[in-house]
Formats: structure tokens, C-alpha cells, sequence
């Protein structure tokens, strides 16, 4: 099995930096002639709900998410998951990100029915699977390529497509285009996102200033060209 961390705050950039210039932006806006009432005053009187105390760290809900994936898993293959917690038997590897060697455990925690389960093993920083990102580094056209990553989003940011949603929302906001830019526009996204997956029965305040193009646009802005993720490798021995 190989799995990815779950549900994480952001960063501490992302809660420093990026999340202020939202908190400006709203007291900015004093009308709103295409929003409806309710949902600009969600957003004149919006306060985020994102756990801005930690850095890329599991969140409550995160651990949630990890022990129902242990319990489905362990309910679909119950012969695998009948002994203890042997590490001959049972195989795990996890990056050295905390939030992923919490993620295994509260995984083999729940999988194994046991609370009882050591911290586990981390990978070798040689582990081709695992440390992918750290090789990726040592590629001679590493730095090539992160350049044409960087060109490719920079022209992305500038072109119609990113043009467009910030003169929609700005429109939406009653508020001139000049008071958006790329950057505030994928902090409203991204807000959205981080609140929504804390509490998937509140709809984010900014998440209304988007329609469905823009939202669209806003996710392929977001997308990872190149694969750099940290992972949780589990191999049963059968």
C-alpha cells in the first residue's frame, strides 16, 4: 500500500503572509452588486477556521480520515490483520515528515486494532520510492526543468484565463480589478479548500466568489507538474 499523509494545515507562509492580505481585502469591500446579502456578509464578517499554529501538520480531522481508511481496510482483508504487530510481518516505512509518521501509526493503530504500536521505522534517504523528491535534486536537469516549471505558471498567471476570474470576482466583490491579483485570487481558493476540509458542511466564505469557470481555472493553476509528495509505504508479507 502506498499512501499519502492526510489532511494537513498549511504552512506557515501560507498562514503569515497570504492569509493577511485576505483579512485587508474584506475590509475593502463596503458593497457587492452581484453577491447575494447572505453570502457577502459571510465574507465582511469571515474569519478563517484554518489552524494557523502549526506547519504542514496533521489535523484532528486528518487522524479522522486515517483511522477510517485503517478500519475499511481492515474490514475488507480481515485474515491479514488477525496477528500482533510484528515488524517481519508487518512492513512499514514512512518518510521523516511528522505528519506522516503519524498518519502510519494512527494507520497501523487502527488497522491492527492496537495502541499499542512502537513509533515506526523511517525510510533510508537512499529509498528510490520514497524519496523521490531528494533524487529529483541530484537529476543534472533538475534546475532546467524548475525554471520551465516556474515560466510555465508565471505565463499561466499572466494569460486571459487568470485575467478573466480576477475580473469576475472583482465584479462579483463591487470592487476595482486593480485591488486583485493572481496571488490574493489562488489565497481565496486555497482558504477554501483548507476551511472546507475541516468542516465539510460549511460552505468557506470565499468559496461564493467563484463560479464554476473560475473555480476551473483556479485548480489548474494549483496543479504539481512535477510529482514531489511525501508518502507512507506499508508492505504485508503475506
Amino acid at each position: 500500500m502506498l499512501a499519502r499523509h492526510a489532511t494537513r494545515t498549511p504552512s506557515r507562509t501560507f498562514s503569515t503572509k497570504k492569509l493577511p492580505k485576505l483579512i485587508e481585502l474584506k475590509s475593502k469591500i463596503t458593497k457587492s452588486p452581484t453577491l447575494s446579502e447572505r453570502d457577502f456578509q459571510a465574507i465582511k464578517n469571515w474569519a478563517t477556521t484554518i489552524d494557523i499554529t502549526g506547519h504542514r501538520s496533521l489535523t484532528p480531522k486528518g487522524r479522522d480520515e486515517m483511522k477510517g481508511l485503517a478500519i475499511r481496510v481492515r474490514e475488507a482483508f480481515p485474515n491479514l490483520f488477525e496477528r500482533q504487530y510484528d515488524p517481519d510481518v508487518y512492513k512499514v516505512l514512512s518518510t521523516k515528515s511528522e505528519r506522516c509518521v503519524i498518519s502510519g501509526k494512527v494507520f497501523m493503530e487502527n488497522v491492527l486494532n492496537d495502541e499499542a504500536i512502537p513509533e515506526l521505522p523511517i525510510c533510508d534517504n537512499t529509498d528510490i520510492l520514497l524519496t523521490l523528491e531528494g533524487m529529483m535534486k541530484d537529476d543534472e536537469e533538475y534546475d532546467d526543468v524548475q525554471a520551465y516549471i516556474k515560466d510555465q505558471e508565471k505565463e499561466f498567471k499572466g494569460g486571459p484565463h487568470m485575467a478573466g476570474v480576477v475580473q469576475r470576482v472583482a465584479a462579483k466583490l463591487g470592487i476595482d480589478s486593480e485591488e486583485l491579483n493572481p496571488e490574493i485570487i489562488t489565497t481565496m481558493y486555497e482558504a477554501s479548500a483548507y476551511e472546507y476540509s475541516n468542516d465539510e458542511s460549511v460552505v468557506p466564505a470565499w468559496y461564493n466568489v467563484f463560479c464554476p469557470d473560475d473555480l476551473e481555472v483556479s485548480k489548474y493553476s494549483r496543479q504539481v507538474i512535477v510529482m514531489n509528495r511525501k508518502h507512507l509505504l506499508i508492505l504485508i508479507r503475506l
